[in-house]
């Protein structure tokens, strides 16, 4: 394999930051695994002229480093990633042969893109437009998250999609200046170590134990993963009562959803003191315009509840409200080095699911079913896979769909609904009484207490009650 520069179309040379170290370590350890790549699939409708978009994408890339970046590791004692002067993404176009259904070919193509392993030492990012006619195209985005986070992808759309418009309409672009991510890089190296590693270890004290949710009978440790997703909705009702919430309650939607996980898993496991993973932008950082910035700043961290049957929901929300302000100095440590300031085996990983709550400005509304836009977003679908078993993403209340994506080889589809329909439940019952205990929380569905009933009342039918001597 030939993976030669050109010296002369390096931009510059820049180390990694601690979320890309993490990230690399898994691309390299597992070739085979999806790990950390993402597609993003944009119906739209219009009638796309694909060199003036290869020509606004040719300026979005110009405008964002991390775009004409690329990455190496061999033969180096640090990885690098390698900012180039001159640099397309790919963009590969299929066009529609009218030999089966649109959506099952669409479904095809979507498919063997996922297949084709991304190349960070080449493409990290590619870019497919499947033409269906002359009136709509689906565009497909997919990349390797060492390159960019969702907030970026955000962005990334936005910028795209108005340059093409200015192109169409012969406005004048401008070549946008925007910090360099090798700032970042340098204020994350000049975080002070020895204060992160006290905080977690502080944090982390006593926490010696993993409670994890119920595996299938047939699990077997180390097979190979396999990822499915379990979309579910919240009731017309409940988004009614999550507004009325919200409207009386100091609290934000991830606290409140985090304390919903926290829950579920104490009631499923029996444990007091949970850890679950929680996301974070990362762009906390002291550096100004960071959040105009594409590139990778997101990161995962433990979030850590411990909570008995005395607590009250309301106090568990503020009590989460507190640990993040706690933490905000110290969100851009790496997730390896917070593991290693645990107490438990080193062999287990700190916690195994991971709660997302997407609330970065993907605002597509100029665009989503807009007739008046050069092109109209008719709907679109993320898909990612992370490093962890099962997680719960959250995209309220931008819709009322939460998505899990699961190891199947470790969780059933059925333990996946009813864990789906337990959040729901205490939902439920935190949005009509947010004072509520814990111990007056029961997860229990409507169909196993009429199934409980019905079994006590063949157990009555059984039983002699002539008392008479």
């Amino acid at each position: 394999m030939n993976n030669t520069l050109d010296r002369n179309n390096v931009e510059d040379i820049v180390g990694l930051s601690p979320m890309q170290l993490g990230i690399l370590y898994h691309y390299l350890s597992q070739p085979e695994s999806h790990c950390y790549v993402a597609q993003l699939s944009l119906s739209m409708d219009g009638d796309l002229d694909i060199p003036i978009f290869q020509q606004a994408c040719n300026i979005v890339t110009k405008n964002n480093e991390m775009l004409r970046t690329i990455y190496r590791w061999e033969g180096l004692t640090n990885p690098v990633q390698i900012v180039l002067k001159d640099y397309q993404i790919p963009i590969v176009r299929y066009d529609y042969k009218d030999q089966s259904d649109v959506e099952e070919s669409l479904d095809k193509i979507k498919k063997r893109i996922w297949s084709e392993k991304i190349d960070i030492s080449k493409h990290p990012v590619v870019i497919v437009l499947y033409v269906v006619n002359q009136k709509r195209v689906e565009l497909i985005i997919q990349w390797h998250h060492i390159l960019y986070d969702g907030w970026s992808n955000g962005l990334l759309i936005r910028e795209l999609f108005t340059t093409y418009e200015d192109l169409k309409r012969g406005n004048v672009i401008q070549i946008q200046r925007k910090r360099k991510y090798r700032d970042f890089v340098k204020w994350c190296k000049a975080q002070d170590e020895e204060q992160q590693t006290t905080f977690w270890k502080n944090y982390l004290k006593g926490f010696i134990a993993k409670a994890p949710l119920p595996t299938s009978p047939v699990f077997v440790q180390d097979q190979t993963r396999e990822f499915s997703s379990y979309d579910f909705e919240l009731p017309t009702d409940l988004l009614t009562k999550l507004d009325t919430f919200f409207k009386e309650q100091d609290s934000t939607m991830a606290e409140l959803v985090y304390t919903v996980w926290a829950i579920l898993l104490c009631k499923l496991t029996g444990a007091s003191d949970v850890v679950f993973g929680i996301t974070v932008s990362g762009r906390n950082a002291e550096l100004g315009h960071i959040d105009n910035m594409i590139g990778l700043f997101i990161n995962t961290l433990p979030l850590r509840v411990k909570l008995n049957e005395g607590s009250r929901v309301n106090e568990i929300i503020t009590h989460i409200a507190e640990l993040k302000r706690n933490w905000m100095k110290w969100e851009n440590t790496s997730l390896s080095k917070i593991r290693a300031c645990c107490e438990l085996n080193p062999n287990e990983t700190l916690f195994d699911s991971v709660v997302v709550v997407e609330n970065y400005p993907l605002n597509m509304n100029p665009w989503l079913r807009n007739k008046e836009a050069e092109l109209s977003i008719q709907s679109y679908e993320m898909k990612e896979i992370t490093e962890f078993p099962l997680l719960l993403g959250v995209f309220l209340p931008h819709t009322n769909r939460l998505t899990i994506q699961y190891d199947s080889a470790k969780y059933t589809e059925e333990t996946i609904r009813l864990v789906s329909d337990y959040v729901i439940q205490i939902l439920r019952k935190i949005t009509s009484k947010p004072n509520t205990l814990l111990s007056e929380i029961e997860l229990l569905l409507d169909e196993e207490k009429e199934e409980m009933l019905k079994e006590a009342q063949e157990l009555i039918g059984f039983i002699d009650f002539d008392f008479s001597f």
